[in-house]
């Protein structure tokens, strides 16, 4: 039996980590491992750890979110940006009786064909640039309402002939209620950093990742059909604003680190969604409008008895929006 004091010291050991990784260098690597994957996720405003239903595909963001309610789903999600980039991602969870549940993913970023030239601007063709993660995925159920997960995730990388692999660690803590009306998370992910550089000439100078650290809560309204989800993240450092930008008012500053979204559910085989994100409006927007920048949308059908297709579109700015769309699937 799990009880408060054992909730403590798994708190207490993932915040332990986080101060660890703070020390690291803000000279960073592999940063398409913070995009959000997950459609419905994206629907709600961003990266969020934590759903207040079980969502096939989302336990890429909280490896605790890979619940035994997923064995044997399959989702997809593809995400074109602009100008020949886009995301895309596939997950498969399995529960394997007496050690828990396991799950394989593979997150995929494509920058498209770049012209190559060399310094007297002659051409050299067409190169491509890409990079991918395999998420190895465990979560395990330490009581009925808490579970715990990790995800190892080989990371490669080539820019234009450039190559480098590096290895990252996701951990995950998740709690809900009996009445799974409030849901709880605390995650830590990106723990890691290159194994070989991108340097042509063999050097050593390796770049380690900007680890995350966010906190979600789902709450459900007894008889409403709405659910509201709201992530703090960020926490490694206060003050957001990006160098030479005016220093901003201490309630934008707190908002920066946090994510809203609600979820409207009034039958099973229908969501529609809704989100924001301070940080996104802010940095994102046009520099003489606000638009409608940070703010996103979803909606999603249960199509069959075990099929669901999600559709979300996040703005950026006012020439900029992001459509996402996801199909997941029970097969069995």
């Amino acid at each position: 039996m799990i009880n408060f004091r054992s909730i403590s010291i798994l708190c207490s050991a993932l915040l332990g980590i986080n101060v660890l990784c703070s020390a690291q260098s803000d000279e960073t690597t592999y940063d398409f491992l913070r995009l959000p994957y997950s459609t419905r996720s994206i629907g709600l405003g961003g990266k969020h750890n934590i759903l207040s239903v079980d969502e096939p595909g989302a336990w890429t963001h909280n490896p605790a979110l890979l619940h035994d309610t997923l064995s044997t789903s399959v989702s997809i999600d593809a995400a074109p940006l602009t100008d020949g980039i886009w995301t895309g991602q596939a997950a498969y969870a399995h529960n394997i009786n007496r050690i828990g549940m396991v799950g394989v993913a593979f997150q995929h970023i494509g920058y498209g064909s770049i012209e190559a030239a060399d310094q007297w601007g002659s051409s050299l063709g067409s190169k491509s640039a890409a990079e991918n993660a395999l998420l190895l995925t465990y979560c395990k159920r330490l009581a009925p309402n808490i579970s715990m997960g990790a995800t190892l995730k080989p990371v490669w990388s080539n820019l234009m002939g450039y190559s480098s692999f590096g290895l990252s660690v996701d951990f995950g803590l998740a709690f809900r209620t009996s009445d799974r009306r409030i849901s709880a998370a605390l995650t830590i992910n990106n723990v890691g950093g290159q194994l070989s550089a991108y340097d042509a000439d063999g050097s050593t100078s390796r770049h380690t990742l900007r680890p995350q650290v966010s906190m979600s809560c789902a709450y459900s309204p007894l008889r409403a059909p709405f659910h509201i989800i709201l992530t703090v993240k960020d926490f490694r450092k206060w003050d957001l604003t990006p160098e030479g930008e005016k220093k901003i008012v201490f309630g934008d500053c707190l908002l920066r680190h946090c994510i809203l979204g609600i979820e409207f559910q009034p039958a099973k085989a229908f969501y529609v969604s809704v989100g924001y994100d301070q940080r996104k409006r802010r940095e994102l927007r046009l520099s003489s409008v606000g638009g409608t920048a940070g703010l996103s949308w979803g909606i999603g059908l249960h199509l069959a008895k075990r099929f669901d297709i999600k559709y979300a579109m996040s703005r950026y700015h006012l020439a900029g929006t992001t459509n996402s769309i996801g199909f997941s699937m029970k097969l069995q």
